[in-house]
């Protein structure tokens, strides 16, 4: 094998085996594989051992211990008071540069593909990659999927296989490869003089050298990352780094974006200003410090409002940080308008400000927006849901402000086009709890458009329009239940599994079912008035009645209202000289009622005499 794979950890010894088994027959193949340990307290070497792999341990990994006085003027440098302490004290730092460079001391091969113990190799195709590495490539660029804890998945590429006669660790934190100087590579008989060109040995060696990057495809090699718990304090070596070269933009990046991770917001913001100021630095990092600090901006704003009592000077912070996270979002897109991420940031931003048609206008300028640039500092989602579920949600509660404003029809057009925006989430999600959350808001935000009209039409006397809506408003609340169903959440709204019962007797359908029945027996008293003989009328009562039970939560109401739907139907059955069934409905109610009004004996006497004389 032309290389060989180096993996340094720590209390691995859940991962181990299942980085190894995603290698395939790499081993079996003669590949070698060095676990390199700096200090586990679990049984990493041994699993290590008995899958076959070598295994070394640096001794005393390389480490640093702050000292107060240091740490105080570290801090001063690196962060705002209101926000201190924020350095552990006495703390230690892992120098994960220097670390992983002793480690790759330990490979038999001078080419190396560097592995953390939580990596699996989704695909690996090592014959391929020694083809590659024969024809003198001397580091590998391959994709990388970062598995966050919450689902979230970033993609990026990096070239972490590599020859070390060329490439050196470097940094502590968020370390990572850099040419060696000239003298450096002296030290291995190769002079180096600039990359991509020839490098020849000190003694006048024909032999030429080429410093080339090649990028592999996704079938070649493609590692999955998955990001665990930080055991170790990254603010610590990062503020350390950034002290000792000021000028270093990589650092300062580093350290503003993990300021902002841990909440230290204005600390993140004055960092970030350091980064996206610096003339010399990456354009597209510098883009993505400006876009950090308006993100800083946006939670600010957020612990204003989450405030009981705002105060005015509360409010009138508010609305500065409003237009510096704006101006931030604007100075980041004009270093890098390639990328959906600032786009995406100022449709959030219309979003909170309750401007849904800016909101689902500039989310889809990020749609128009195609090729993802493939770093870490892109989520991987702003190219597949994000931008759908700003437009998504924009639409949801565009419908839900028209229901305020009477706007039923164009409550439902919005309802119709978030429809589209879910099936085009759903093909990314499947069928994940999330999909099914998408489709049960479509289905609310419907049957509280039809809802309200109904309620509309009821008002204003058109009982059987009413009807025809509350069936429609209905149907929309049966399937936002059933969906809840399916979520098999702990939901207020869901009753016994699989219950129909349980199901239309949950809060959430007792509005709906109250509506069609008010509707049923305003419809159905009108056409008594106007012809007592009429034979839709008991069609009418008896649906009311069977969906009182679903329509009230008191017991008392749905006796009197019971009560009152039975007079109507022996009323009825009286004019129609229905007889028999007149005095069912008459009993139905002794059954309600046992204690009976004079005005009910006296109908059922009557009734009574009719079916002697037939």
């Amino acid at each position: 094998m032309e290389f060989s794979i180096v993996v340094m950890v720590k209390n691995e010894e859940e991962n181990i085996p299942k980085l190894v088994f995603s290698l395939g027959n790499f081993m079996k193949d003669g590949g070698r594989v060095v676990i390199v340990d700096t200090g586990s307290t679990d049984n990493t070497l041994e699993i290590s051992k008995s899958l076959g792999c070598k295994t070394s341990s640096i001794k005393k990994p390389i480490k640093i211990k702050l000292k107060k006085r240091l740490a105080e003027i570290i801090e001063k440098k690196c962060t705002v008071e209101v926000e201190r302490p924020i350095l552990s004290p006495r703390s230690v730092i892992f120098d994960f540069g220097k670390n992983r460079q002793t480690a790759s001391n330990f490979s038999p091969t001078d080419n190396i593909l560097f592995l953390d113990g939580s990596n699996i190799l989704e695909s690996f195709d090592y014959n391929e990659l020694n083809k590659c590495l024969k024809n003198r490539s001397t580091r590998i660029r391959y994709k990388q999927m970062y598995i966050h804890t919450h689902k979230r998945v970033d993609t990026s590429y990096i070239s972490r296989l590599y020859n070390r006669k060329y490439y050196k660790w470097v940094g502590r934190i968020h370390e990572c490869l850099f040419e060696k100087t000239k003298e450096e590579i002296e030290d291995n008989n190769v002079l180096h003089e600039n990359k991509n060109t020839d490098i020849k040995g000190p003694q006048g060696v024909e032999d030429e050298v080429k410093l080339n990057i090649i990028t592999v495809p996704e079938s070649v090699l493609c590692v999955k990352h998955f990001q665990k718990h930080k055991t170790r304090n990254y603010i610590d070596g990062l503020m350390l780094d950034h002290y000792e070269t000021p000028d270093n933009n990589r650092y300062i990046y580093y350290l503003g974006r993990e300021l902002s991770n841990f909440e230290y917001l204005e600390s993140s913001i004055k960092i970030m200003k350091l980064c996206a100021e610096n003339s010399n630095g990456w354009r597209e990092q510098r883009s993505d410090a400006y876009l950090i600090m308006s993100d800083c901006y946006g939670k600010l704003i957020d612990r204003l409002n989450a405030k009981k009592n705002i105060s005015d000077k509360d409010l009138s912070l508010i609305k500065e940080y409003e237009n510096k996270q704006y101006k931030c979002i604007c100075d980041g897109l004009k270093l890098n308008s390639k990328w959906r991420k600032p786009y995406i940031l100022i449709a959030r931003m219309r979003l909170k400000q309750k401007q849904y048609s800016s909101a689902i206008e500039i989310a889809n300028y990020a749609l128009d927006i195609k090729e993802h640039p493939y770093t870490f500092s892109e989520s991987a989602s702003n190219y597949t849901t994000t931008p759908h579920y700003i437009i998504l949600n924009s639409l949801i509660e565009e419908g839900l402000e028209k229901i305020k404003n009477n706007s039923y029809d164009m409550a439902m057009q919005c309802a119709k086009d978030a429809i589209v925006e879910a099936g085009i989430i759903s093909d990314f999600l499947k069928d994940t709890e999330d999909n099914m959350y998408n489709w049960s808001r479509i289905a609310r935000l419907q049957a509280r458009a039809m809802l309200n009209k109904g309620l509309f039409l009821y008002d204003i006397g058109k009982y059987s329009e009413c009807l025809k809506i509350s069936n429609i408003a209905l149907s929309y609340a049966d399937k936002f239940t059933i969906i809840e169903e399916r979520k098999k959440l702990d939901n207020p709204y869901i009753f016994k599994e699989g219950s129909h019962d349980g199901l239309l007797n949950a809060s959430i359908t007792i509005k709906y079912y109250s509506l069609k029945y008010w509707a049923l027996r305003q419809l159905s008293w009108n056409l008594f008035y106007k012809s007592n003989t009429n034979t839709e009328i008991e069609k009418y009562c008896l649906e009311a009645i069977s969906i009182i039970k679903y329509s009230f939560d008191k017991n008392t109401i749905l006796n009197i209202y019971t009560l009152n739907l039975l007079s109507l139907l022996y009323r009825n059955m009286w004019h129609l000289k229905e007889i028999s069934k007149g005095l069912i409905y008459i009993k139905q109610c002794q059954l309600i009622s046992p204690d009976n009004t004079l005005y009910i004996k006296e109908e059922q006497q009557y009734f009574s005499s009719k079916i002697i004389e037939k």
